[in-house]
């Protein structure tokens, strides 16, 4: 579940199913098509929506983005607590994952994020193709990509780092 809030006036809970969105507990659909590493292209209710995102601030925990040529502030909140904390003994349990590597050598067919955008746990991030097989890679937290040090149809090697969140 995802709180994000708009130019500080609207507010959303958001929570990606396996293929559907529920937006403030209503069942919402949307197309979606990553048109480049900031950008997208969306239609929701049968109208189109370019998305390009023009900057990030990691700080705040927030984006700028321009929808069809307007240009909004964006702040996502995970789990309704700002973005995820551990604190206390079990801190020092948990390996905080920051980052995705290549499990084997190959060559990047699709990116299916962009940075700043929101994950989920087990959600695909990457296709790498290896030894003439397509492998989705996944993404190991819920969290935000914060930069994606790939391109598409780019060759790497085992244990590249591909994405950091």
């Amino acid at each position: 579940m995802k709180k994000v809030k708009v130019d500080d006036e609207y507010e959303f809970l958001i929570d990606k199913k396996r293929d559907y969105y529920l937006v403030n507990d209503k069942k919402q659909q949307f197309d979606v098509q990553k048109t480049s590493n900031t950008s997208l292209h969306l239609i929701y209710d049968n109208k189109p929506y370019q998305v390009d995102i023009s900057h990030i601030d990691y700080e705040e925990k927030s984006a700028e983005i321009i929808v069809n040529g307007s240009k909004h502030k964006v702040q996502i909140q995970i789990d309704n607590q700002g973005f995820l904390k551990v604190t206390g003994p079990m801190s020092r349990q948990i390996k905080c994952v920051r980052q995705l590597k290549a499990p084997m050598p190959g060559l990047i067919v699709d990116l299916k994020v962009i940075e700043g955008q929101s994950v989920e746990k087990d959600e695909a991030l990457v296709v790498l193709k290896a030894m003439k097989m397509e492998n989705i890679l996944k993404s190991p937290v819920d969290g935000i990509v914060s930069k994606i040090l790939v391109a598409e149809n780019q060759k790497i090697e085992k244990d590249a780092v591909l994405i950091q969140f």
